[in-house]
C-alpha cells in the first residue's frame, strides 16, 4: 500500500480529500500520473470520491471549465463502476 492508497479512520483517500475540497489540479494528478484506483472506493459514509465533489462547498462554481474536468475525469477513471451507481 502507497500513501496515495492509504485510508483514514473514515476510509477516505487521498482521492476523497481532493474532491472533498474541489482540488481540481489536484484530482487531475491522482487520476492522470498515480491511477488512481480509489475512484471506487467507498468511504465510512458510503460516499465515492465523486460524491464528496458533487456535495463539496468548496466548489465556486459547478458550470466552471475546472469542475466539469473533474466530473468527467471521475466519471471515465471507471466507467463500469459508475454505471452501476447510477
Amino acid at each position: 500500500t502507497t500513501t496515495l492508497d492509504a485510508v483514514d479512520r473514515d476510509g477516505n483517500t487521498a482521492l476523497h480529500y481532493a474532491c472533498r475540497g474541489a482540488r481540481h489540479e489536484t484530482i487531475a494528478m491522482l487520476l492522470e500520473k498515480y491511477d488512481a484506483v480509489s475512484v471506487s472506493k467507498r468511504n465510512a459514509q458510503k460516499k465515492l470520491p465523486i460524491d464528496l465533489l458533487w456535495e463539496s462547498n468548496e466548489v465556486e462554481d459547478r458550470e466552471s471549465v475546472e469542475y466539469t474536468e473533474s466530473v468527467f475525469r471521475l466519471l471515465t477513471a471507471h466507467p463500469e463502476m459508475m454505471m452501476n451507481c447510477m
